[in-house]
Order: structure tokens, then C-alpha cells, then sequence
């Protein structure tokens, strides 16, 4: 449940998780003299490690990694929704790069002050922790550049929709008269799927428009199709209607219109809805 809940099946989770596992397992080593990265040290050698390798490199990189991704999170946000912005603040990625930073920050001006600052095992440490926080560069520019490209958001949003999430809603959406197929938007794991589909049909991206909602059919029919609640497709039901009604709305979008129709009438076609599903159409 806990791999389920962070996610942790998905790469953008568990490769920036891997690396810092290894390095940490090395460190350990490290630490414990089980194997050395130093030589010869003198006072020199060690004010080098602890200043310029520990401190210096890691401190003059991180202001830069997170500038440039918060720009990059920045953009998308504005492109699809600020709810990106959001989720990526959120992400094990940022804070696997805040922690080992600030952790390598930390650590070196504390070594570098402690009586312990002769010792090459520490130095050892510090060495290894700096190869492990550039290591992680690697991924973290791969995943930013993922949360870039919708169809990697839509597909991390749309995971979050499961049977035990459409389950543990099904009393809310029955208790909200008046607001049928309704939950409150911090809440609502469906909603920012919604607003990227609404902003790719007001932008003529037909091709992320598509894509979405092929996606958001196929979690239907895997997550709520066999559920058969009437809450449930009423859920889905409001959402698919709300595209179809930006769809009309904007000029040259035939396309989305008649694909939210086809999808309404087969959410309608084998649920309790069906009767709901015809005046949606």
C-alpha cells in the first residue's frame, strides 16, 4: 500500500530513490574504513575535501538545479495547469535534490569544524556524498523534462484514480445534492486531468486533447466500469460532459466534441447512468 500511495512503481519515484540507496551503502562502507578514497592526507588534502568538494560544489549547484527546474515547472504550469507546479514541489525528486544538498551542505561545515576533521574515513564520506549528489543531476533533468510533456502528467494523474480512491468517494459525491458527480477540488484526483484537456482543447493542441482522453477512457473501463455505482459514473459523467462543452465552444473542434459524445454514450451504454448519459449528449 505504501509503494502504491508515493507512487514508487513509477521511475520518476524509485531511480532517484536507487541512487541515493547505493551511495548511502557505500558511505556506510566508507565510514566504517571497509574501503577508502583517500590517500596520503594532510591539512591541506583535508581543507580541500571539506571546502572546496563538500561545501563549495554542492552550494554553487544547488541555487542553480532549482532555478532552472522551477522555471521549466514554471512554463508547464502555465501551458496546462498550475496544479503541475504544485505536484512537482511535492515530488520525491525535489526533495531527494533538497535533502542530499542541504544534507552535503550541512555535513562539510560541520566536519570541517569538528575534531573529528583529520580523520579520512569522514573525508571518505564527503567525497562519496558529492559524486552522489552530482549523480543525481542525471535524473532529476530527466524527470523534470518528463513533467514538461503532458502525456507523462496526464498518466502520473490518472494512476491516482483507482478503485480504492473511486470507492472512498462514493459516499462523498452521494452526500452533496446539487453537486452531483462533484467533489471538492483539493480533493479531486480527476480535476487537474480535466483542466489540461480543457486548456489543450482552448490552445488547438488536438493531439494532447486525444490523447487525455483516450487515457481517462481506458481508467474508466479498467477502474470504474466494473464498479457499476451510480455516483461513480455520474463522476465520470459531469467531467466528460464539461469537455464536450468546451469542445463546442471553441471553433475547429469538431474532433474533441464528437470523441467526448462517443465516450459519454459508453460510460451510458452499460452503467446505471444511461439515462443521465442521454441528456448529457
Amino acid at each position: 500500500r505504501a509503494l502504491k500511495e508515493l507512487d514508487l512503481l513509477s521511475w520518476d519515484n524509485w531511480v532517484p530513490l536507487a541512487v541515493i540507496a547505493a551511495f548511502t551503502c557505500v558511505g556506510v562502507l566508507t565510514a566504517f574504513g571497509a574501503i577508502s578514497f583517500t590517500g596520503p592526507m594532510d591539512a591541506a588534502r583535508f581543507k580541500t575535501i571539506y571546502d572546496s568538494i563538500g561545501l563549495r560544489t554542492t552550494a554553487s549547484i544547488l541555487p542553480t538545479i532549482i532555478s532552472l527546474s522551477l522555471v521549466a515547472i514554471q512554463f508547464a504550469s502555465n501551458q496546462y495547469t498550475h496544479r503541475i507546479m504544485v505536484f512537482y514541489i511535492r515530488s520525491i525528486t525535489f526533495w531527494a535534490i533538497m535533502t542530499v544538498y542541504l544534507g552535503m551542505i550541512v555535513f562539510s561545515i560541520l566536519m570541517a569544524n569538528s575534531t573529528d576533521s583529520d580523520n579520512p574515513r569522514l573525508a571518505g564520506v564527503i567525497i562519496v556524498g558529492t559524486i552522489m549528489a552530482l549523480s543525481l543531476l542525471i535524473p532529476h533533468f530527466l524527470i523534470t523534462a518528463s513533467f514538461l510533456k503532458p502525456d507523462f502528467i496526464i498518466g502520473k494523474l490518472l494512476r491516482r484514480v483507482d478503485r480504492e480512491y473511486l470507492l472512498s468517494i462514493e459516499q462523498a459525491l452521494a452526500d452533496r445534492p446539487g453537486y452531483t458527480g462533484r467533489l471538492d477540488s483539493n480533493s479531486d484526483r480527476l480535476l487537474p486531468v480535466i483542466e489540461i484537456v480543457e486548456s489543450a482543447i482552448k490552445r488547438g493542441d488536438r493531439a494532447t486533447t486525444r490523447m487525455a482522453m483516450e487515457q481517462i477512457h481506458s481508467r474508466y473501463l479498467s477502474q470504474a466500469e466494473r464498479l457499476s455505482r451510480l455516483p461513480v459514473e455520474e463522476y465520470f459523467l459531469g467531467y466528460l460532459l464539461r469537455i464536450g462543452r468546451k469542445a463546442v465552444s471553441v471553433p475547429d473542434e469538431e474532433e474533441a466534441a464528437v470523441h467526448a459524445v462517443q465516450l459519454i454514450g459508453t460510460v451510458g451504454a452499460t452503467g446505471p447512468a444511461g439515462s443521465i448519459a442521454v441528456e448529457d449528449i
